[in-house]
């Protein structure tokens, strides 16, 4: 088949199996319809499910290409822009330009819905299309920086983390600390152009996994996946307060077994040098891209955390 006979079809509540479906096939596990419905609603703007589902000629999912509206602060003004989302193409149909016109389809329905420009943070496998075919620019890459390594991690008593483990951890945490309150992504204290974190960007991050808390008074934004407790954001501008925070989180990665405290963000994040000032290790990390889509907004730059990709 060319690309041409398939039909593209504007996702919806009732067409959330059918992702459910290439999930299965593309990566290997099935996410809750909850989980996928969930993703969809928490966005910015009024249009949710903003992506199309290509169905073969004999009606069974092919592709799936869909973004996330989010608002951005550029230049001290908030715009609707969209995170780029699931690329899914069934291993039945690969190899027949599905990614780059679904991609296309949904940046044209972008535009009729006022989303400003779309950015993501591709793997090594979509990265390619993005940059080459359909016109992304790539923005600073995220780095990574470790504060602790535990060499007594109790998961290395185990083929794989335990999923009970992390429920006990976090269960734990919520125990030890209050929770905390909503804040402004920590950005917002530099010039840069930075994704807001509002009370929908909150809704979004409302998973098992991550918790809002305080410590010390102040809010911490945290996601404990697998062995690892990752900072997300941290509403301080106290670098004293900032090191207390960072110093008792690896105290508990100790307690707990975990084996890493990270945190990732650009390089001229606001926390950026006030992390570096605590001589953590450095990783790579996610890569960033960007593609305007208004001719009359050239946004050349954003300040990314790792809470801002929609996985975390």
């Amino acid at each position: 088949m060319s690309v041409v006979e398939y039909q593209f079809v504007k996702l919806d509540e009732t067409k959330i199996k059918d992702l459910v479906f290439l999930y299965k096939f593309c990566f290997g596990f099935e996410p809750s319809e909850n989980e996928l419905l969930s993703k969809h609603l928490n966005c910015n703007g009024e249009n949710k499910f903003v992506g199309f589902i290509a169905y073969a000629s004999d009606n069974s999912p092919a592709a799936f290409y869909g973004v996330y509206p989010q608002l951005l602060n550029y230049n001290n003004q908030d715009y609707l822009v969209a995170q780029s989302g699931d690329t899914m193409t069934h291993p039945s149909h690969q190899k027949k330009g599905l990614f780059v016109a679904l991609a296309k389809h949904t940046f044209e329905y972008c535009k009729t819905i006022n989303i400003h420009s779309v950015f993501g943070f591709p793997n090594q496998n979509s990265y390619p299309g993005f940059i080459n075919k359909l016109g992304f620019k790539e923005l600073n890459s995220l780095t990574g920086y470790t504060f602790y390594e535990n060499r007594f991690e109790l998961g290395r008593f185990f083929k794989k983390p335990s999923e009970r483990h992390t429920r006990m951890i976090i269960w734990m945490m919520k125990l030890l600390f209050k929770e905390g309150n909503q804040f402004e992504n920590s950005n917002h204290r530099s010039s840069y152009t930075y994704i807001k974190h509002d009370k929908t960007f909150f809704n979004s991050k409302s998973k098992k996994s991550n918790l809002l808390i305080k410590i010390k008074g102040i809010d911490v934004l945290l996601k404990i996946n697998g062995n690892t407790i990752t900072i997300g954001d941290i509403n301080s501008d106290n670098s004293q307060k900032i090191e207390v925070i960072i110093n008792l989180l690896k105290k508990y990665c100790f307690l707990f077994g975990l084996r890493f405290l990270n945190f990732d963000l650009t390089s001229k994040s606001f926390l950026t040098e006030k992390i570096r000032d605590l001589n953590p290790k450095k990783f790579e990390s996610n890569r960033s891209i960007l593609l305007n889509l208004n001719p009359n907004l050239s946004i050349d730059s954003i300040e990314f955390l790792g809470s801002d990709i929609d996985v975390f």
